[in-house]
C-alpha cells in the first residue's frame, strides 16, 4: 500500500522536499556569516548578537503561522515562509556593511523560518497516510538537515574565490528554485474530500 493517498500528493511530496532542500541549502550557508563579520571587524559579541538575531523572530513566527494557516491553508503559508527566507537572504548583499542592516536581515530569516515550519510539516502530513506517516516524514525533515553539510561550504569557497561581490546574490539561486518549485504545489484538499479521498463514510 503506497504511503500517499493518491499519485498526486506523491509528486506534491517530493517537489516540497526538493524546494525544501533547496531554500535550505541557501538558508544554511549563512552559517559562514560568522567568519565573514569576522573579516569585517565585527567583534566576537557583536557577531553573537547577529547570529542569534533568528531566534525571537523565529519563535513569534511560528505562533504567528498557525493562525495564517487557519485562515489560509498551509501551503500559502509556506510560500510565505520561502519568501521571506530569500529576500532576508538577498537583503544582506546591500546590509553586510552595516550592523544593524545585518542583524535585521538575520530577523528576517528567523521569521521565514518560523512561518514555514509548522505550515510545512502540515503540508506534508496532509499527504501522508496516517498509517504509513512516520518513515517518509522523517525523510521530508532530513530535507531541512542535510543541507547543512554543504551550504557552508558553497558559501567559503565562493567568498574566498571572489569575497563579497555578488555573493549573497549567487548563494540565493538555490532558495530561487525551491521558491519557484513551491509555486506550483497543489493546495491541500479540503477535509471533506480527504476523508472522501481515504475511504471514510
Amino acid at each position: 500500500m503506497s504511503v500517499f493517498n493518491d499519485p498526486g500528493d506523491a509528486r506534491d511530496y517530493i517537489m516540497l522536499a526538493s524546494a525544501t532542500f533547496m531554500v535550505f541549502l541557501s538558508h544554511s550557508a549563512i552559517t559562514y556569516l560568522a567568519a565573514i563579520l569576522r573579516d569585517l571587524g565585527v567583534g566576537e559579541a557583536g557577531i553573537g548578537v547577529v547570529m542569534s538575531a533568528p531566534l525571537v523572530p523565529m519563535l513569534a513566527g511560528m505562533v504567528l503561522s498557525g493562525h495564517l494557516m487557519e485562515r489560509f491553508g498551509p501551503l500559502k503559508i509556506v510560500r510565505l515562509g520561502f519568501l521571506l527566507i530569500l529576500l532576508a537572504h538577498l537583503s544582506l548583499q546591500f546590509t553586510i556593511s552595516g550592523f544593524s542592516g545585518v542583524y535585521l536581515s538575520r530577523s528576517f530569516h528567523g521569521l521565514g523560518y518560523g512561518i514555514f515550519m509548522p505550515a510545512g510539516m502540515t503540508y506534508v502530513k496532509g499527504k501522508l497516510r496516517p498509517e504509513k506517516m512516520v518513515y517518509p516524514f522523517g525523510i521530508y525533515s532530513s530535507s531541512i538537515i542535510l543541507p547543512n553539510i554543504v551550504g557552508p561550504w558553497i558559501m567559503e569557497n565562493l567568498y574566498e574565490a571572489s569575497g563579497l561581490q555578488g555573493l549573497f546574490l549567487l548563494t540565493a539561486i538555490p532558495s530561487l528554485f525551491g521558491n519557484v518549485l513551491a509555486g506550483l504545489l497543489r493546495p491541500e484538499a479540503p477535509p471533506e474530500r480527504k476523508e472522501a479521498r481515504m475511504g471514510y463514510s
